[in-house]
């Protein structure tokens, strides 16, 4: 197999390359940051030189022209911003994630690539009204600069993939955690879960609210190994989107339970309901329900395991990575 991946250096991107490293796939890795040592450094550890690393400014046309004129199997566009709600720049938003994903498509169309996956959203979920979980049919507007980019590009997703040969279909992501998570150019805010790791690794005192807020968090790295198990299930059984997710909620009081049981010295304080002293709250991303994993399960795909099942494996990763520090932006002089 013969990957291209864009967003290569980033949270999902860095994961991904682990599990296409892990199954020997040769891989373009594209970003337009350069990968954090550590990175660079787990993966050319490999006895065989697999993953080529290449600048790349989706917008630009002339890095897309730079790239090696070759084909693949496979193509993962992951490249994007991700603004909060309040986005400082939404032209910018706009021009990476939705032109950049036409010079993506249209890069992988003209190289005879076999495979498009784009890397959506659950933020498409944002205000919808509808009763149930969330499932990949129902209407969308999302209130947010970076939900409705996502919705755009999907459109032209769908555009290419009836245009052929190119099989293209897009993945909505939930709420990710878990390795190579950290503070980038184009992903100024962190998760939950990243801070609370931050704190219990460096003793700092963290006061948290929004107790019951829930979302669908699922580990980076099952991700990662569902996008690689779908390329290989028949175009036929693929629908033009799915989510990845493990269809579950789990509020913030059962993360920071689940953290201090790993952690019990750590200064992490849960404050009361009504109790305003918080430093981290968190709020629903994808309204109050989780997203319907029907589509992936009948395409044969786990959707992985549930958070306290996978808790403990960042945990490990964290405690025995060289460059943890560096992950979750300590600075120790």
């Amino acid at each position: 197999m013969k990957a291209i991946i864009t967003g290569a250096t980033g949270f999902l991107g860095a994961n991904l390359l682990y599990e296409f490293a892990e199954r020997e796939w040769e891989v373009l890795a594209c970003d337009i940051e350069d990968p954090p040592p550590g990175l660079k450094k787990e993966l050319s550890a490999n006895e065989r030189d697999i993953v080529s690393w290449h600048h790349l400014d989706v917008t630009k046309r002339s890095d897309w022209n730079s790239l090696p004129d070759e084909g693949g199997d496979l193509f993962v566009h992951g490249a994007a911003v991700t603004p909060g709600d309040d986005d400082p720049n939404p032209p910018l938003t706009a021009e990476v994630n939705v032109v950049g994903t036409l010079h993506a498509l249209e890069w992988a169309r003209r190289r005879d690539i076999r495979r498009f996956v784009y890397v959506s959203s659950s933020a498409v979920y944002r205000g919808v009204q509808a009763e149930g979980s969330l499932r990949e049919d129902i209407e969308l507007d999302p209130p947010t600069t970076y939900g409705k980019t996502k919705v755009v590009a999907e459109s032209f997703v769908r555009y290419y993939a009836d245009l052929g040969p190119m099989e293209a279909f897009s993945v909505r992501l939930p709420s990710l955690y878990g390795p190579w998570e950290r503070p980038t150019g184009s992903r100024p805010n962190m998760s939950a879960v990243f801070e609370l790791m931050r704190a219990a690794f460096t003793g700092k005192q963290l006061r948290v609210s929004g107790s019951s807020a829930a979302r669908d968090w699922t580990y980076a790295p099952d991700v990662a190994r569902a996008v690689a198990d779908l390329s290989g299930v028949p175009w036929e059984e693929l629908p033009d989107v799915l989510n990845i997710s493990t269809g579950r909620f789990v509020n913030l009081e059962t993360i920071v339970r689940v953290v201090m049981n790993y952690f019990p010295d750590a200064g992490i304080h849960l404050c009361d309901e009504g109790e305003h002293c918080a430093e981290l709250q968190i709020t629903p991303t994808s309204g109050e329900r989780p997203m319907d994993v029907c589509r992936l399960e009948k395409a044969g795909v786990s959707p992985g395991s549930d958070f306290t099942g996978s808790f403990g494996r960042y945990v490990e990763w964290l405690s025995q990575s060289k460059d943890h520090e560096e992950v979750l932006g300590i600075n120790r002089c």
